[in-house]
């Protein structure tokens, strides 16, 4: 979810966020969930059932980027105009400011696998924080100040 935090600066300064495939779908997550089951993991110490083993980590809902800036306006009052970039846009707006061009490859490559696509919830958060996970919508209201 802090990648949002990019988006602030792009509406303060152009008041427009650019980004391809607003229609890609993901499942933002909110950093003290990440902080939360690190802390669990970490206090169960070595030597149990975490032992070799990796999490995969998502938010609690699937949403495209479009319902992410959407929700944005909403919830902090910002005003912008959020702008789909075709690849090719996207591969001059973005390659300028990524060092490794097959890394912004990779990334067009992966929101257009997205489109279309709900983004799987994976129960990590519950089960090992013990809580549910937390919404954008709160990550929004957490860091309001961002896009003020």
């Amino acid at each position: 979810m802090s990648n949002a935090i990019y988006w602030a600066h792009s509406i303060r300064a152009t008041g427009q966020v650019r980004l391809p495939y607003l229609d890609a779908e993901e499942a933002p997550i909110h950093e003290q969930d990440i902080a939360d089951v690190a802390v669990r993991v970490l206090l169960d110490g070595p030597g149990g059932e975490h032992d070799g083993r990796g999490y995969p980590l998502t938010g609690p809902e699937s949403m495209t980027r479009r319902q992410q800036l959407a929700q944005v306006a909403e919830v902090t009052g910002a005003s912008f105009e959020a702008v789909d970039l075709s690849a090719d846009e996207a591969r001059v707006e973005m390659g300028a400011m990524m060092r490794r061009p097959a890394q912004l490859e990779a990334l067009l490559a992966y929101w257009s696998s997205r489109v279309g696509s709900p983004h799987p919830i994976e129960p990590a958060v519950e089960k090992l924080a013990g809580h549910a996970g937390r919404t954008f919508r709160t990550w929004l209201a957490d860091h309001r100040e961002v896009f003020g």
